[in-house]
């Protein structure tokens, strides 16, 4: 009886650690697919940040070009 007893917590907590990692698995995929679209969304960012520079330079130099 000790025997079986000990076969079935064995089965349980191979079940509850399968089940763990499966749930940080998940967790893990989502946690790495918000980074990526943070990195994305970073560059995006970079890239209408330096759009902007460009086009206030540009803007500058027509004033000073006019005056």
């Amino acid at each position: 009886m000790n025997e079986e007893h000990n076969a079935r917590l064995s089965a349980t907590v191979d079940k509850l650690l399968q089940e763990s990692n499966e749930r940080l698995q998940v967790h893990l995929k989502e946690r790495m697919e918000a980074l990526e679209e943070k990195n994305h969304l970073n560059l995006e960012v970079d890239r209408l940040k330096k759009q902007h520079e460009d086009l206030s330079m540009e803007k500058v130099a027509i004033l000073l070009y006019a005056i």
